[in-house]
């Protein structure tokens, strides 16, 4: 049970520590990234679903 809990302390400190902008934004470049790579494909089914209703 102690080891469970020195691994939440861990994160605790990684992410509120003296550094916590370096994991936070390793963090939030992985949210933007995985955002980038679907918006593409998002404006695509605008389009198809556009022109499919048009038709």
């Amino acid at each position: 049970m102690e080891k469970f809990f020195a691994f939440f302390e861990y994160l605790h400190n990684v992410f509120y520590g003296d550094n916590w902008f370096i994991s936070w934004g390793i963090v939030i470049g992985i949210i933007i990234l995985a955002i980038g790579l679907y918006i593409p494909d998002f404006l695509r089914s605008l389009k198809s679903a556009k022109l499919r209703k048009n038709k």
